[in-house]
């Protein structure tokens, strides 16, 4: 419970953190996460015990793999779960569609913005939040940015994906950085 209650300083390295390795939905290697769907149709990767309350504003780069017709990489952001908050900052990437969303507290899921792109199956991602503001750069397209409530202001990172059961996303290389 102590080792729960201290602030973690934001990572580099989101692969050395300790994730929830759900069997058959979560790996976590060096410089990989992969999220698979299983049979009950969920997959995600979810940081474990891990104090976010002091991930404030940080930079997300990671290289994607696995985009195609019917699955999309899901990445959350500020995802209150380690901060003592509910809600996140959602961004799915589809082969054809980027949408960025958010819940906060139990209400409901509200879309901020959804952009026609055409996204690679392998890709750089760089997602930026500071303050109130996210901006996506997806692999292969211009920036999408779009406001936030202001009561996400801080949390940590969620892997996940939607598609068919057996399919997978590789996340390589997740990486935080402050701002630049």
């Amino acid at each position: 419970m102590i080792h729960r209650s201290v602030p973690t300083a934001l990572p580099r390295d989101l692969t050395a953190v300790l994730w929830l390795k759900v069997p058959g939905r979560c790996a976590v290697q060096p410089a990989r996460i992969q999220v698979a769907v299983d049979s009950e149709g969920a997959g995600e990767c979810r940081l474990a015990e891990v104090n976010t309350s002091q991930w404030r504003d940080y930079t997300l780069s990671v290289e994607v793999d696995g985009i195609r017709p019917g699955v999309s990489a899901v990445v959350s952001v500020r995802d209150g779960a380690g901060a003592g908050h509910r809600g996140a900052v959602e961004v799915l990437i589809g082969r054809r569609q980027l949408t960025i969303r958010h819940q906060v507290g139990d209400g409901p899921t509200a879309t901020l913005v959804t952009a026609s792109r055409r996204t690679p199956a392998r890709g750089l991602l760089r997602i930026e939040v500071r303050q109130d503001q996210i901006t996506v750069r997806p692999p292969g397209a211009p920036p999408v940015t779009a406001a936030f409530d202001n009561r996400l202001h801080e949390g940590g990172v969620v892997f996940s994906l939607t598609g068919p059961a057996g399919t997978t996303i590789g996340y390589h290389a997740p990486t935080l950085a402050p701002p630049s």
